[in-house]
């Protein structure tokens, strides 16, 4: 792909997969233009585990706050 003209000035991965669009070459190289949408969604995917985690947490600490030693005991 770095060899065509039209994919030389590219600084983003937005931009790279746009043109492979509008020029049609996400059918000639449907595995370079997969791997560009999986790293366009990486970034999106790893934030909404982040969230689940960081709101696992705030209940998680709420519920020890409230445990009283009787019930640690048994």
């Amino acid at each position: 792909v770095r060899r065509i003209e039209d994919f030389r000035d590219f600084h983003d991965i937005a931009s790279l997969a746009k043109k492979m669009v509008e020029l049609e070459r996400h059918v000639m190289f449907p595995t370079v233009y997969r791997l560009i949408e999986l790293a366009l969604l990486l970034p999106v995917a790893t934030t909404t585990v982040e969230r689940a985690f960081s709101s696992m947490k705030i209940i998680k600490t709420k519920l020890r706050s409230k445990m009283s030693e009787a019930g640690l005991m048994t």
